[in-house]
């Protein structure tokens, strides 16, 4: 017998926002994804922008670029430096190209007027050149963008240490899919099938607003495990074709990706 559930997961989903706005709608500025041959050919993981005057902010792992119609500020290439937390903000603030730069990225609601478009982080971009008297601000939006490497179908191999062996071809795997374009995934758990919502930020992940099928089976077990295990996973980090989730305590589930 079937029943439709919602495993809420709000003990590791501290301020996670909804699907509304999160990792937006998508935008001409922040959907521009950058592929590259050169060796810059890293993917971003924050964009954000504003407009009078236009500008937008690409913060990549290696650099931060910043591209605005102000006289001065046209193009402007940062380091990328580590965030510092301030008041609940993550601030980037550094010197590059005779600029002085903080960067200050606020997890609230955002919305930019002239075009209707929602966010869940508000963007300040303080700039000051060594021409200038005073700092210039730019205020606007933003979003995190979810790697695109984690998007395929993952094949389930380790709850916490304990190994899972699963035969290639085998019927009903317990595997997720995930697809970071939408900030959604689907899977097999054991027994039922899931789906739910991704949240993203930088190497954050979470697996929110879960919901299953609901049927007693013998791998019962397995699953109950299995979706403990999601619920507890905050982190991740890929090694070659593996996924391993994990939170500051330890790991909880590794995965092998789908050929």
């Amino acid at each position: 017998m079937y029943r439709i559930f919602v495993l809420w997961l709000s003990f590791i989903c501290l301020a996670c926002p909804g699907s509304s706005g999160d990792n937006g709608a998508a935008t001409e500025l922040l959907t521009d994804d950058v592929t590259r041959t050169d060796s810059l050919s890293i993917a971003p993981y924050f964009k954000g922008h504003g407009y009078d005057p236009a500008w937008k902010l690409t913060i990549y792992e290696d650099r931060i670029e910043f591209e605005s119609e102000t006289t001065g500020f046209e193009s402007v290439m940062l380091p990328h430096v580590h965030p510092e937390k301030d008041l609940g903000k993550k601030v980037y603030e550094g010197n590059a190209e005779n600029t002085q730069f903080r960067i200050e990225i606020a997890h609230e609601n955002c919305s930019i007027e002239s075009s209707n478009e929602s966010f869940v982080y508000s963007l300040s971009v303080s700039l000051l050149s060594e021409n200038s008297k005073a700092p210039v601000l730019f205020e606007g939006c933003g979003r995190y963008i979810t790697d695109i490497r984690l998007e395929g179908r993952w094949i389930l191999t380790a709850i916490r240490d304990s190994a899972i062996v699963q035969e290639a071809g085998t019927e009903n795997l317990t595997m997720l899919e995930l697809a970071p374009d939408g900030n959604s995934f689907f899977g097999f758990a054991g027994c039922n099938k899931i789906q739910g919502r991704l949240f993203s930020e930088k190497t954050l992940l979470r697996f929110t607003d879960v919901v299953s099928t609901r049927m007693t089976c013998p791998q019962q077990s397995l699953e109950d495990s299995f979706l403990e295990a999601l619920g507890f996973s905050t982190e991740y980090k890929l090694e070659g074709n593996q996924l391993i989730l994990s939170n500051p305590v330890s790991s909880t589930l590794s995965f092998k990706k789908e050929q």
